[in-house]
């Protein structure tokens, strides 16, 4: 049996561990969440999203492509704004290009626009991306043994309505991923803002140059 001293102690570790644990429970659909779409914001008038070989981090069915993926926190400020109803300049919603697609389907994504999940899921200035296939009904199938999208997708998010590329995240900014655009939706994996492939370049000739000054300076 514990002393009262001990018993206390054992007390404490106990409910550190129910915190831990409550805190493992409440993350547990982060935990294996793996980034899904590398994102270069180098050139503002073409972001490119890209697909990675990850999988899902969860099971899910029960959305279309018309439904989509919502990205978000991605823009620094709610004040970002491209208008997918088309209102104002026609084609704002649009990718530049794209072939990016949920895994398993025949639809593209093609059309891209700015909510804030937090107030409505109605389309309006805000943080948050939704980005769909327009009038496009396949079921996306999510799985955790599936790749979760294939191809890439380019917006200029300089031009059309608003000039959005003062909101633009940093390199190495994340945020989660969930299907369609209800907050209570589940999230299936993370999305990374990237550097764009020469500064990649730079930065591994960087990290060899400062491996060989190290070697230098170790020999004498």
């Amino acid at each position: 049996m514990c002393s009262a001293a001990l018993s206390k102690r054992c007390g404490s570790g106990f409910r550190s561990l129910l915190v831990v644990l409550a805190f493992m429970g409440l993350n547990a659909r982060y935990v294996r969440a793996e980034v899904l779409l590398e994102i270069d914001v180098s050139n503002p008038s073409a972001v490119v999203f890209t697909a990675t070989d990850a999988f899902s981090a969860q099971n899910h069915n029960s959305a279309t492509t018309y439904d989509g993926i919502s990205i978000l926190n991605f823009f620094t400020s709610n004040s970002a704004f491209i208008d997918y109803n088309d209102q104002a300049v026609p084609g704002d919603w649009a990718f530049v290009s794209s072939d990016l697609s949920p895994s398993g389907t025949a639809d593209l994504y093609d059309s891209i626009g700015t909510f804030n999940i937090e107030v409505s899921t109605s389309w309006a200035a805000g943080n948050d991306l939704c980005i769909n296939g327009y009038q496009k009904y396949s079921t996306q199938v999510f799985s955790t043994s599936q790749t979760a999208f294939t191809g890439s997708a380019v917006k200029d998010m300089a031009g059309g309505f608003q000039d959005n590329s003062a909101y633009l995240p940093a390199v190495g900014t994340m945020g989660d991923i969930i299907v369609g655009y209800e907050q209570s939706n589940p999230v299936i994996g993370q999305w990374q803002i990237v550097p764009e492939p020469s500064s990649i370049g730079l930065i591994l000739v960087g990290g060899l140059g400062l491996v060989r000054c190290r070697r230098k300076r170790g020999r004498f």
